[in-house]
């Protein structure tokens, strides 16, 4: 990532995501930054890294594995399966 890139992460303010662990565990975590990988999700939420993954997006679960980089929006929630669950 170029200085530039870093200056313009760094300059993000808070962006507020959803981690749906079950029905009534619903989990908000904060980031300053707009991309992420699978795994920072899951450690910020406390959710064992072999637990599934997913945002919806267009009606439909996608997963986010754990080295995977995905641009998060403010408000957005991601959903944690069993494992194997997402395919």
């Amino acid at each position: 990532m170029s200085i530039e890139a870093e200056e313009a992460e760094a300059a993000v303010r808070k962006i507020e995501i959803v981690v749906v662990v079950a029905k009534h565990d619903k989990r908000h975590i904060e980031f300053h930054k707009h991309h992420v990988t699978g795994l920072e999700i899951k450690t910020r939420a406390g959710v064992p890294p072999e637990n599934d993954l997913a945002v919806k997006r267009d009606h439909k679960f996608e997963l986010v594995t754990n080295d995977e980089d995905v641009e998060i929006h403010d408000g957005e929630h991601f959903h944690v399966f069993s494992p194997g669950t997402i395919s």
